[in-house]
């Protein structure tokens, strides 16, 4: 079956890094999705997904994007401007929340694997009275999407924000986001995991929540690489 496209405009652009871009996009017609799902773009003969990276709720989507300067459609993306129209399909995928989450939820994600859980946690955020982790792996400072953001909700009683870096030096968490979640979750088990970034990370990923003794059903993986 051929991939239906709609044509969408982008209305905004933002520049959250030195190579990270969020693209706002207002579709030609409405259309509705769910946390966690992506979009499919068609431009330069090649297509690539890209996940929401903002909550439901108005008539604009918003995905990350970062530029790979060796690839085909982010660069093309990179010299768009305000106005441009580009190619996108119905949001799809089933990396997304259960109907009803009874558990505390933690994200693990490193650099533009953030934009669902971003997505999912603006959809939460009001609504949930559990706890909410986000672990969040970058090298540099400068590579931390929505920093402020994110210091802003933790200042909340259920969300916990720990941003990790692994090839700076801070006052945070320093090394790899594995760390981080082994020691939060050693003996509390009644948590959902998501996972997001680079395939090795998922890989190392998995086998440490295993280790831990979480099951098939507590963590749910997605890899963009």
């Amino acid at each position: 079956m051929l991939e239906e496209f709609r044509s969408a405009e982008i209305t905004k652009i933002v520049e959250l890094s030195p190579r990270v871009r969020e693209f706002t996009l207002t579709p030609s017609k409405p259309i509705e999705f769910i946390p966690g799902q992506f979009i499919v773009i068609n431009g330069q003969g090649v297509e690539r997904s890209y996940s929401i990276s903002n909550s439901p709720g108005n008539k604009d989507i918003e995905i990350i994007v970062s530029l790979n300067s060796s690839g085909i459609l982010s660069p093309w993306l990179f010299s768009l401007k305000l106005g441009a129209n580009i190619n996108i399909s119905e949001p799809k995928g089933q990396f997304v929340l259960p109907p009803i989450v009874d558990k505390d939820i933690c994200f693990i994600c490193t650099g533009t694997g953030l934009g669902p859980f971003k997505s999912m946690i603006e959809g939460l955020s009001h609504l949930f009275k559990g706890q909410i982790y986000l672990i969040f792996g970058n090298r540099k400072k400068e590579d931390i999407l929505y920093h402020e953001k994110w210091q802003n909700m933790a200042k909340s009683t259920n969300f916990n924000y720990m941003p990790v870096l692994s090839q700076e030096k801070w006052d945070g968490h320093q090394g790899y986001v594995h760390e981080v979640y082994k020691e939060l979750f050693a003996k509390n088990k009644d948590v959902m995991i998501y996972v997001c970034g680079w395939q090795a990370m998922c890989k190392e990923a998995r086998m440490h929540l295993k280790e831990l003794g979480f099951g098939r059903r507590d963590y749910k993986f997605e890899q963009y690489d």
